[in-house]
């Protein structure tokens, strides 16, 4: 098991189990339980706040089981202890994403000068396609 300052978040929050992988190893993966599961309980968790809770409520909502823990595996690897770092990381990387807040987006109008370039542009099409329509006779 890795050292505990390796887990981004507390045990008590955690749920390890180990499986049966189908990632790479050969007769490796027949015999011994590399692949890394990892269920996170983070309503409880105090590495974020209520917003946060609610950014990784969004962010992980196909991830989130029935009893609401986010569910993380990985089976990149032959190896259970690297898998399971590969599981933590994803963990950090969530946390990280759900502390950031979105940017807020100011509006913004075009400028005249954008405004006259599309008039213009319009007004360059429209007397090409005028060019090109035939004359009835007797016109």
């Amino acid at each position: 098991m890795p050292s505990s300052d390796t887990r981004p978040v507390p045990s008590s929050e955690l749920t390890v189990t180990f499986a049966r992988s189908s990632g790479p190893g050969g007769q490796n993966v027949n015999k011994v339980n590399t692949k890394a599961c990892v269920r996170w309980f983070f309503e409880e968790t105090a590495a974020l706040g209520p917003d946060g809770k609610a950014r990784l409520r969004q962010m992980a909502r196909n991830q989130i089981a029935a009893d609401g823990a986010i569910v993380l595996v990985d089976d990149s690897t032959r190896s259970q202890r690297t898998n399971l770092e590969a599981c933590y990381q994803k963990i950090r990387q969530l946390i990280a994403r759900a502390k950031r807040a979105p940017k807020t987006r100011k509006k913004t109008k075009p400028s005249r000068a954008a405004k006259e370039r599309r008039l213009t542009a319009k007004k360059i099409v429209s007397a090409k396609k005028a060019f090109r329509v035939k004359s009835k006779p007797g016109e």
